[in-house]
């Protein structure tokens, strides 16, 4: 019996950890009653994931003042809602429980994750995704119609008119995946180009998969993200030393790629063939490419901006608290469409300091060590891409996306302080990903 408990001890985290990599993203949320929120499954793995913190080593040093930030977060959440009065709103209070859940996670990763015994099922998780995401694309088994609306919300209009214009005319195919929008979708490929990306010491099968990822991340037809790659690209190819023959080589074949793909016709609807080529190489990614002041996604978020600028105004210290119905209600603003200026909304300039040291204290902590861990490479690299994908959208509080980047930090935290008695494998950058 002792042997059994002793066992369970040792095996249960190291299963678990497998578990939640490769759920976060291949499982659809679950929809609980009457609730309007969907679970995860990710929340029904979390009490697991507090019983393995109930270790007295889990709660020492580094934790501890993890801890007490994540504390400190919460009470300032809290304290948005008293004092705008929005308590009456239950869900305002999902904030607070998202801030118990990261932090939980974060220490789970960061105590339990062994890049010897779980880096497999990251690449397992790539494969499924992949399957599912070209299974989606190409509508394979008539999959948009039979399990996408699993992943997707009820009318997700990214869905709805896959393919097509609002007009129901073909147009540009942006693929969603299981995350529902093509946005975030492209954000979880950029997590696998920077944990695929080009080093000195690579694999055969990592090279193929890098490739692979950066075509489904055209697919997904996300212009930020692909503003985000090429940061991430050259950041990358100057930490790496990979060498300018190996540089120019990959350049080109990631420019080849790209201009292949998108001259295609691959990224329009099903219908292009009726369209002169010209036409059906004119996709999301160089729609309005002539005059990008004028570009629809660009106007339309600059209205919203300036309308989300005006309430700020009103309360710029400590925002106006999450206040969903704000958003859900109001015909005035329907969404920030920009993660800086939702903070900046919600909780005010205090807010606004607050989410960015979020970014710049992991970046600054990056520095000294990034040519020697390959964890610290993949800090700055998420770190530059989310920054640059929050002036559109809003990563850090995408109810699964967000899982990407405390999953990075964990790892990033643990190679840099690692947790006690805790062994670290693989500690040299070229030997990582082997």
């Amino acid at each position: 019996m002792k042997e059994a408990v002793a066992f369970l001890k040792v095996k249960f985290p190291e299963i678990l950890c497998a578990l939640l990599i490769l759920t976060f993203f291949t499982i659809p949320p679950i929809t609980i009653g009457s609730l309007p929120a969907k679970a995860h499954i990710t929340d029904f793995l979390l009490p697991f994931v507090a019983l393995c913190l109930l270790k007295k080593e889990v709660f020492s040093g580094f934790s501890k003042k993890v801890i007490i930030i994540a504390s400190v977060v919460a009470f300032y959440i809290l304290f948005t809602i008293i004092i705008n009065k929005t308590g009456r709103y239950y869900n305002n209070y999902f904030e607070i429980l998202q801030v118990i859940k990261l932090t939980a996670l974060f220490l789970f990763f960061r105590h339990y994750y062994s890049h010897e015994k779980h880096a497999v099922y990251i690449d397992v998780l790539f494969g499924i995704l992949v399957i599912l995401n070209l299974f989606h694309y190409f509508n394979i088994f008539n999959f948009n119609e039979t399990v996408m609306p699993l992943f997707s919300n009820e009318g997700n209009r990214n869905l709805t008119f896959f393919g097509y214009y609002k007009n129901w005319n073909p147009g540009p195919k942006r693929m969603i995946g299981t995350l529902g929008n093509p946005n975030y979708n492209a954000l979880l490929f950029i997590f696998f180009l920077i944990w695929y990306a080009p080093k000195k010491s690579q694999s055969t099968i990592h090279q193929i998969f890098y490739f692979i990822a950066f075509c489904l991340l055209i697919f997904c037809q996300s212009r930020t993200s692909l503003v985000a790659f090429s940061l991430i690209y050259l950041v990358n190819i100057f930490l790496s030393q990979i060498g300018y023959k190996k540089a120019l080589l990959l350049t080109g074949l990631v420019i080849a790629l790209f201009f292949t793909i998108s001259k295609s016709g691959i990224l329009m609807g099903s219908d292009t063939k009726e369209f002169k080529v010209k036409d059906r190489t004119r996709n999301y990614l160089n729609a309005d490419m002539n005059n990008i002041s004028k570009a629809t996604s660009y106007t339309a978020r600059l209205k919203i901006w300036e309308k989300t600028l005006t309430h700020v105004k009103e309360k710029p210290v400590f925002g106006h608290s999450p206040d969903k119905q704000f958003f859900y209600e109001t015909g005035n603003v329907k969404h920030a469409d920009s993660e800086y200026m939702l903070m900046l909304f919600r909780y005010g300039i205090i807010g606004l300091l607050g989410y960015l040291a979020l970014y710049i204290y992991p970046s600054i902590r990056t520095l000294k060590k990034m040519r020697q861990y390959v964890q610290a490479k993949n800090m700055l690299l998420l770190s530059i891409a989310f920054m640059t994908a929050a002036l559109m959208t809003e990563p850090l509080t995408n109810n699964s996306i967000c899982y990407i980047y405390i999953f990075t930090v964990a790892l990033f935290f643990q190679r840099i302080d690692p947790p006690p008695n805790t062994k670290i494998i693989c500690t040299p950058m070229i030997k990582m990903h082997k």
